[in-house]
């Protein structure tokens, strides 16, 4: 009879898991709280592209750069590649990764229509993790460097460490004067 129930809760489990997953997040409906790229002619965007320092051997223990949040909206994953943006003030939420180490930094900047930018961060360390934004073209720093906020996000650490370990995506709400795509 034990067999049985432990059976019986395992395909309940099951069940309830696959019902968890899908291809498209809401049947990839544009939610409130995501967001989305403009569609505007490059000339008229503004575009920032995730530069992270060359680290590591092999692919291993490299040091990644993404954008978590654009004016307070998650983005659909971490976008590692180019972004565009309605020209205009906007908060983004950077996130630099080098295992075990995620670091957070909200960045505010005042983006030129037509010009595009690179964001750069050090390589994470317990001790300092600097985020910045340079004009792609000059090379020039844009705006203040951003000591980011570091969390304990081992990978290869099992689901109960990675569960213990977990915390809230850090606020990066919009500018009052964000100027936002959707």
């Amino acid at each position: 009879m034990a067999f049985k129930k432990k059976n019986l809760l395992l395909a309940l489990v099951l069940i309830g898991l696959s019902a968890c997953a899908g291809t498209e997040p809401h049947g990839g409906a544009v939610q409130p709280d995501q967001y989305v790229q403009p569609d505007i002619a490059p000339d008229a965007a503004a575009t920032i592209v995730t530069r992270a320092p060359q680290t590591g051997f092999l692919g291993i223990g490299r040091t990644g750069l993404g954008i978590v949040l654009v004016d307070g909206k998650q983005l659909t994953g971490v976008s590692t590649k180019s972004t565009r943006y309605v020209p205009g003030m906007h908060a983004i939420l950077f996130r630099a990764f080098s295992d075990p180490i995620g670091a957070y930094a909200c960045v505010t900047i005042n983006l030129e229509k037509g010009k595009s930018y690179v964001a750069r961060t050090t390589e994470p360390s317990w001790s300092s993790t600097t985020i910045w934004i340079e004009d792609a073209e000059t090379g020039q720093v844009v705006g203040p460097k951003y000591q980011a906020k570091m969390f304990h996000e081992p990978l290869d650490a099992g689901f109960l460490v990675q569960a213990i370990l977990a915390h809230p995506i850090p606020p990066c709400p919009a500018p009052a004067d964000a100027k936002g795509a959707s």
